[in-house]
């Protein structure tokens, strides 16, 4: 239970599948790209590259509520 707070560089290139730059751009630009278009919360750091919370990835999804049937008198529900 010892977990780092933050995901390892080699996680991140597992989770964006970039592992190396192109295009004149290097890999860090280009993850924290991936992780902007995919929502995932991230910092950049001074070095430029991207800072994932391992938290994010940890917390169980929300819990989807079931829609209860409101309650309505005999006396108005059809067919009585």
């Amino acid at each position: 239970m010892n977990e780092p707070l933050f995901l390892t560089a080699e996680e991140v290139v597992v989770l964006t599948g970039i592992a190396t730059g192109r295009g004149g751009r290097t890999r860090e630009e280009l993850q924290c790209d991936w992780l902007r278009l995919n929502a995932l919360a991230h910092k950049v750091n001074a070095r430029g590259a991207p800072i994932v919370y391992r938290s994010q990835f940890l917390s169980s999804p929300p819990r989807v509520k079931e829609e209860k049937p409101q309650w309505v008198p005999g006396v108005l529900r059809s067919g009585a």
